[in-house]
C-alpha cells in the first residue's frame, strides 16, 4: 500500500462533509445539528484513515527492511537523527540555481 493510495475511509469522509455542507445549506434548526455531527464524523474518520495508512506504511518498511538487509529503526535516537539531518548532498545536481539534465 502507498502512502498515496486513497481507502474508502477516505471517500467516505468526503461524502459526509457534502452531506453536512448540503444540511447547513437547508437552515433548518435540526439539519445544523446533524451536519456538525457529519462534520465531526468525517473528521475523525479522515484521523483514523491517517492512523491506519501509517501503521501499514511503517509495517511495509519494516518488511521491506528485512528483506533487503536494512537496518530499521522504529525510533531513531538523536545521534541518528542528526547524522540524518547533516547529510549534504551532490551540489551539482541538488543546486536550484543550476539545473542539469541528466537524461
Amino acid at each position: 500500500m502507498k502512502f498515496t493510495d486513497k481507502s474508502f475511509l477516505h471517500y467516505f469522509s468526503y461524502i459526509l462533509m457534502f452531506a453536512g455542507i448540503y444540511l447547513l445549506t437547508a437552515r433548518e434548526d435540526i439539519h445544523e445539528y446533524i451536519a456538525y455531527a457529519l462534520f465531526a464524523l468525517a473528521a475523525i474518520l479522515t484521523l483514523v484513515n491517517l492512523y491506519i495508512k501509517t501503521k501499514v506504511r511503517a509495517a511495509d518498511l519494516e518488511v521491506y527492511a528485512g528483506q533487503n538487509g536494512f537496518d530499521f529503526l522504529k525510533i531513531p535516537n538523536q545521534d541518528q537523527i542528526d547524522e540524518f539531518l547533516s547529510f549534504k548532498s551532490v551540489k551539482g545536481v541538488a543546486d536550484k540555481n543550476n539545473f542539469i539534465n541528466i537524461l
